[in-house]
């Protein structure tokens, strides 16, 4: 609960600045961003953005692991499955695989 209070309140501040984002915002954009689909304004607000939060550049962080995580299930299908892999996430790419063929 103190943590979506604490986001709340950054995130009013942060919609009372010229220029700046909240974090709900950066959400909403960030498949954008990752792809490098957004204006120079806006990868500018982006990146002021994450200059200044450090739960959104963790996001991010995340969002990057999990698209080279999907990405690599698919390059080779004899490669060795990480070790950190969640077996249900193993699981689902298997039979996603199966119904593939």
């Amino acid at each position: 609960m103190n943590n979506k209070i604490t986001r709340l309140a950054k995130g009013a501040m942060l919609k009372a600045m010229p220029g700046h984002i909240t974090c709900d915002e950066f959400e909403d954009f960030i498949a954008e961003y990752f792809e490098g689909e957004l204006s120079a304004v806006q990868r500018q607000t982006f990146d002021v953005h994450l200059k200044i939060c450090e739960d959104c550049r963790a996001y991010l962080k995340a969002y990057r692991n999990t698209i080279a995580l999907g990405r690599s299930a698919f390059t080779r299908g004899d490669a060795p499955v990480p070790e950190d892999m969640p077996d249900d996430l193993v699981a689902a790419i298997l039979a996603a695989r199966a119904n593939e063929v």
